[in-house]
């Protein structure tokens, strides 16, 4: 399993090993958030979320709405929070339970006015952002022939937002898991997107932040890549560039 930067896998698995792998791998998968895309600033996200309920200013009667820093620290935790209530996140498995999850956990946790969580879950998706290195980073990995999938745990589509952004062409399978009815840590969601790609694991890399989910790849044979979660621009997903020495 690889975990980190390249430099620190460099520091622990010799350099034949690497070699080996960057010549084997011919599929290339990534989780989504924290990994391909970002939020964009919390503030930014409310201004879109009370300009779509057509509610653009805050005024005295919002005072439900738990005050603004409380909504940004509320927002930055939301599926953290959603989790104490459902440690399964069985959320992923369904539309309407992702939506209700969000809007229950602002409501119910942060104080929000019902209104308001549901304009901030309607906007969310035209929130996420790509980090900087991705462009680059994927359309280097298809011009040297690799194959790309996305593997979430998600409740919603994202192909639109990832149409939007610019990269859906590039990516010839993705498995969400509202729609596979599995998430991640299961193996079948892996497999799944091995059968839609045509690969084995033995020639697979899935890059991800989770070792709980996205790492669990390992299980099914595949090679892993785990970012950390950064706030800044930058992924570090020119990682995978240097595995596949590309």
């Amino acid at each position: 399993m690889l975990c980190g930067s390249f430099a620190g896998v460099l520091d622990r698995v010799r350099k034949t090993d690497v070699v080996a792998l960057s010549e084997d791998l011919t599929t290339i998968l990534f989780d989504f958030h924290a990994t391909l895309a970002r939020s964009r600033g919390r503030g930014a996200w409310i201004r879109a979320a009370r300009e779509h309920a057509g509610r653009p200013t805050m005024r005295d009667a919002d005072a439900a709405d738990g005050g603004p820093q409380r909504l940004l620290n509320g927002l930055s935790q939301v599926w953290v929070l959603a989790r104490h209530r459902d440690p399964l996140s069985s959320w992923d498995l369904n539309a309407a339970d992702h939506r209700e999850a969000f809007t229950t956990v602002l409501t119910k946790d942060v104080g929000c006015a019902e209104w308001l969580a549901t304009a901030l879950y309607d906007v969310m998706p035209d929130q996420w952002v790509l980090y900087d290195d991705v462009i680059d980073v994927l359309t280097s990995l298809r011009r040297a022939g690799k194959h790309l999938g996305v593997v979430s745990n998600i409740g919603i589509d994202i192909r639109p937002r990832l149409d939007a952004l610019g990269v859906l062409p590039l990516f010839s399978s993705v498995v969400l898991s509202f729609e596979v009815g599995v998430t991640k840590p299961d193996p079948a969601i892996f497999t799944k997107a091995l059968r839609d790609l045509g690969s084995s694991a033995s020639r697979t890399l899935m890059v991800g932040d989770t070792w709980d989910q996205d790492g669990a790849a390992a299980a099914v044979g595949m090679s892993t890549l785990i970012l950390p979660v950064k706030d800044r621009p930058s992924k570090g997903l020119r990682a995978v560039l240097d595995i596949c020495r590309i």
